[in-house]
């Protein structure tokens, strides 16, 4: 079987063929795999920002029309099913979504022609709307087509596109949707048989791959070998991101958090090593100074032991990632989400100079804000701290957590330097 590679897109329907070097699956995979962490900040971005995170990445090659093309093409295709394999038994949901992102940019980008011929090369060709429905239906003049509503569940949640016996009828430039739910079914099925497939005959090379990649728990942050102390908490806090420390102190302040910032606290200290008996002395010690001690083990206790995975479902549950916190939905009185986000501008900026922050990099900051790069801004505050932290963008907070205590390291030779030896 030979495979064409006429498109920037691909639908991904057949497996590649022939012989390839583990090594080099491995490395290919492993790009793909940075640009899944880019999608996961969740977060908008320009082709221009998206080619300078992913500088020298073969990826970004499949923006540009260049003499590599076809080369980049194959890759792209050997690393989506080498992924596919190694997803279909681990969080398969977060390998599709991804993958889906990945397509939609690269769909949008294409020129009309391109985007009918690519249509045409894999038979989904469909009767455009006529003048008289589109009159009836208030349509404009551009061209419109129908589908069921079930084969556009998107725009379908977007209420925006009239319905009409069954039918959804959606314009031409959106038609990447009923391209994107066919891909997403497609790569379901494909999963459930790859999985069974690997149950029965899982061979060595295979399994060489998937030990490399370690996929682990890809959206699940992993602490190596941390362990905080609960004595300790207070002065590692001056470490920790302004969303978290911001927490620590109105629990230590008020002696309560609501239950979201509970989730968001209390996954973030068991992250950084903290231990589900001192997590549970660190909560009934706060709570007991407004209720009763037996209220606490009654009411709220469970809650942090389930996040230990000790009872309930037993889950080991990993911290939250900024992107599940960008999500979040903050009402009044409630603290938890992302203060790059969430906060009125005003109060971000009180905050920062409260910390020591010059009104120049805030400045720089609250630009990042404005232009919803929250992570970036996140990341801006972090160096303003320690200008050597890695300028790479902080996805989770116990990561921040990290960079900094790493910032922080001397290295003991440094100290007995004399001026001669540098």
């Amino acid at each position: 079987m030979t495979l064409n590679f006429d498109f920037n897109v691909n639908m991904y329907q057949d497996p590649p063929v022939g012989f390839e070097n583990v090594m080099y699956l491995v490395e290919i995979a492993h790009e793909r795999l940075k640009l899944y962490k880019l999608f996961e900040n969740n977060e908008s971005f320009t082709d221009e920002e998206l080619k300078a995170r992913m500088e020298n990445s073969f990826l970004i090659e499949l923006l540009d029309d260049n003499l590599r093309i076809c080369e980049a093409r194959r890759k792209d295709y050997l690393s989506h099913w080498v992924l596919r394999v190694a997803y279909s038994n681990n969080n398969e949901l977060f390998f599709i979504k991804n993958e889906l992102m990945w397509f939609q940019i690269r769909f949008n980008r294409m020129g009309s022609d391109e985007k009918r011929r690519f249509m045409e090369k894999h038979n989904f060709i469909f009767p455009a709307v006529s003048d008289d429905v589109k009159a009836s239906l208030k349509l404009d003049r551009h061209v419109w087509y129908k589908f069921k509503f079930t084969e556009v569940p998107e725009l379908l949640k977007k209420r925006i596109y009239p319905l009409c016996g069954g039918y959804i009828y959606i314009p031409a430039h959106k038609i990447v949707y009923w391209l994107l739910n066919k891909l997403e079914i497609s790569l379901k099925e494909s999963l459930i048989h790859i999985k069974k497939m690997i149950i029965s005959n899982c061979d060595d090379q295979l399994k060489t791959i998937l030990s490399m990649l370690n996929l682990g728990n890809p959206h699940g942050y992993r602490s190596i070998g941390n362990h905080i102390e609960l004595d300790d908490l207070d002065e590692r806090s001056k470490y920790f991101p302004l969303c978290m420390k911001f927490q620590h102190e109105t629990l230590r302040k008020t002696h309560h958090l609501k239950y979201f910032s509970r989730m968001q606290y209390g996954l973030f200290l068991k992250g950084l090593g903290l231990s589900l008996e001192d997590a549970l002395e660190l909560w009934r010690g706060e709570f007991v100074k407004t209720m009763p001690e037996k209220q606490f083990w009654k009411k709220y206790s469970y809650l942090f032991k389930h996040q230990y995975g000790t009872v309930g479902s037993r889950i080991d549950y990993a911290p939250y990632a900024c992107a599940k916190i960008l999500k979040s939905t903050v009402t009044t009185n409630q603290i938890h989400g992302c203060p790059f986000k969430h906060w009125d501008e005003d109060v971000l900026v009180k905050r920062l100079k409260s910390d020591g922050i010059s009104n120049l990099k805030i400045a720089e900051i609250v630009a990042l804000v404005r232009r919803k790069k929250y992570t970036q801004a996140c990341t801006r505050y972090l160096q303003c701290h320690h200008q050597n932290v890695t300028h790479s963008i902080i996805t989770y907070p116990n990561e921040y957590y990290e960079k900094l205590c790493e910032s922080c390291v001397v290295d003991i030779e440094d100290l007995f330097k004399s001026d001669e030896d540098s």
